[in-house]
């Protein structure tokens, strides 16, 4: 399959200059970024890649003006005025950079850095294979955490404290791993405060494995047993490493932001209100089953956000509101 997909570029290259192929590529998404860096490994002394890359980078453009516009109608004062061009845009640029499936009859390359595909197990299949017998203890998983560039957990329910506690200072050290966390209904918003103010960088996420995961670099992978006698780890193989770490990349939908700023607008039936922040104004909304009331206008709040990348308005997971010097929590 590999052999044939340069053939099939080759072809391409070899046709591009021809009038009624260049009109048809023209008129089309062009080809993903996978097969465009397989173009310039194997083709770039090919006379027709200096076309193709500039056809490309104009169809990456336009790709780029229409999501920047899908992500602007968000707003709710736009909403209405969203193209259907615009509206498709974050499908065709998913499959612009990690390839179309369905292009080729022969779906079975598993080679993620080459061909960007992964197989359709679901994720809690793929956790629940985890070998029974590699258990991780965590201490032992601590004395490795130091090891690592980059530390990744996905959950969907709080971390046991003594995994929690070494992870707090492994980020309070001076040289410390980047650690992401991404969290997926958890509604307790002084946990989340906790991880966004230890230093954690903390995302939203969608779709994410009952078990909570852990990543260090893209290598080693963990699955929490969730066992009521001892919390140990469980180490996936290599092949569900790979397999699990770029797959659930897709899978981060926003990330937590902490705004300070004056309440400009309200808008009270729909939960919203709007803040001043260094000159920009940010639509938050309160999240049910949130119980703060709407602040009044011109009064001074801290929020706690979610920032979703689909939408221009801030969830709200807690919020707080500015009396004197002392904050009044809501």
């Amino acid at each position: 399959m590999a052999e044939f997909e340069t053939f099939h570029l080759a072809d391409l290259l070899n046709s591009l200059s021809e009038k009624q192929l260049l009109q048809a590529y023209n008129t089309s998404d062009g080809i993903c970024l996978p097969h465009l860096f397989l173009v310039e490994e194997k083709h770039s002394n090919h006379p027709n890649f200096p076309l193709l890359l500039k056809l490309q980078h104009g169809k990456s453009q336009s790709l780029r003006e229409r999501l920047e516009e899908f992500i602007r109608k968000q707003d709710r004062r736009f909403q209405h005025e969203i193209t259907a061009d615009e509206a498709k845009a974050w499908r065709v640029a998913m499959e612009f950079l990690a390839g179309k499936p369905g292009v080729f009859n022969n779906e079975m390359r598993t080679d993620l850095l080459q061909n960007g595909r992964v197989d359709g197990m679901p994720l809690d299949e793929t956790v629940k294979g985890a070998p029974w017998f590699d258990r991780v203890t965590v201490k032992a998983l601590v004395a490795q955490l130091r090891t690592a560039k980059r530390v990744t957990i996905y959950h969907k329910q709080p971390l046991p404290k003594h995994l929690l506690k070494p992870l707090r200072d492994l980020v309070s050290a001076e040289m410390h791993p980047k650690v992401e966390i991404i969290v997926e209904d958890l509604a307790d918003a002084v946990y989340l405060r906790g991880l966004h103010s230890s230093g954690f960088e903390l995302f939203y996420g969608v779709g994410l494995p009952r078990n909570t995961l852990l990543f260090m670099d893209s290598g080693r992978g963990f699955v929490l047993e969730n066992n009521l006698e001892t919390t140990s780890f469980r180490k996936l193989t290599s092949k569900d490493v790979e397999n699990l770490y770029y797959r659930l990349l897709w899978c981060r939908l926003g990330h937590a932001v902490l705004l300070s700023g004056f309440v400009k607008e309200t808008d009270v039936e729909e939960s919203l209100f709007c803040l001043i922040v260094e000159d920009k104004d940010i639509w938050c909304r309160l999240k049910s089953p949130m119980t703060a009331e709407i602040p009044n206008v011109g009064v001074r709040v801290h929020v706690f956000c979610w920032e979703k990348w689909m939408t221009h308005i801030l969830d709200v997971i807690q919020l707080e509101f500015i009396i004197g010097q002392q904050p009044v929590f809501g």
